[in-house]
């Protein structure tokens, strides 16, 4: 999976905003989703849309997210890598740390942001994350030790035509030409397919990428041509800036990384975003 860095004219301002609660009313519910002109299929939007819009906050905030369950099975959320100290009970985990939001139930998640970095949340019922019910969670520090001149979300997910039933059920068959039928991943990123996704870069500025894999299975071996990526954050904790022509994701792992642009405009590079299907190989 391919897409673009253009280097042109106009890029967005970040806006900081003081600590408040960051309230969401999420309907959890079925959409049909055009998969790049190439399929239809049933997936699990948020007022019923997908892919999900990104969750942005600042570091002190308190997220309140108040989720309708308009499935017709129960469901959770999750806000992957948050350590949840004094709040497991919104943690999420169905059957483990709460009882999972009833068909036609609701349920209000009130988390604490003190934990700066790049998260996500997804549901933890059944196999729903790969049904689309899946996000980034970007909590953003005013004091960040690095500098950069724009904050640039990128999830990276696998896709299938079939829903998470259909191959839960494939993948437990006790007959391996059943369990190992071929099945095609198909690939997203920053919530486009294919090579539909461009970045849009100013020249000579410093961009702060958060890559993330939200997707099921598969790992991502992200980078961009003729670029170096510095990494200053891997699964929300900021580490030592490490220079790198690439950077590989599982499923679930979020690095953030500083990029400088050239000195002009006068070409467009592309960026990589491999997805690494090993997982599939027959036995």
């Amino acid at each position: 999976m391919r897409g673009k860095v253009i280097l042109s004219l106009f890029a967005p301002v970040a806006q900081m905003c003081q600590a408040a609660d960051v309230v969401l009313d999420w309907n959890i519910g079925y959409i049909s989703y055009n998969f790049g002109r190439l399929f239809d299929r049933k997936a699990i939007g948020i007022n019923g849309k997908w892919p999900i819009p990104s969750v942005e906050v600042t570091l002190g905030d308190m997220l309140v997210i108040n989720a309708h369950n308009l499935l017709d099975e129960p469901t959770s959320l999750h806000s992957h890598g948050l350590f949840q100290n004094g709040t497991n009970y919104y943690d999420g985990a169905a059957m483990v740390t709460e009882c999972a939001i009833p068909p036609n139930g609701s349920f209000t998640y009130r988390i604490p942001m003190v934990q700066p970095g790049t998260y996500w949340i997804h549901s933890h019922y059944k196999a729903q994350t790969s049904d689309g019910l899946r996000t980034a969670l970007v909590v953003r520090d005013p004091n960040d030790h690095y500098k950069y001149d724009e904050d640039i979300v990128l999830p990276m997910s696998d896709w299938f035509r079939e829903p998470a039933a259909t191959i839960i059920k494939q993948f437990s068959s006790p007959e391996p030409n059943v369990r190992y039928k071929p099945m095609i991943p198909y690939g997203i990123i920053g919530g486009e397919c294919l090579n539909a996704k461009v970045i849009k870069f100013e020249k000579n500025k410093t961009y702060r990428l958060r890559l993330l894999n939200i997707g099921a299975s598969f790992e991502f071996h992200f980078s961009i041509d003729d670029h170096e990526l510095r990494i200053i954050e891997v699964d929300g904790v900021p580490v030592k800036e490490k220079p790198t022509k690439g950077v590989m994701l599982a499923a679930g792992q979020r690095v953030s990384v500083l990029v400088r642009s050239k000195e002009t405009t006068s070409n467009n590079y592309l960026f990589h975003a491999d997805m690494i299907t090993d997982l599939f190989t027959m036995p």
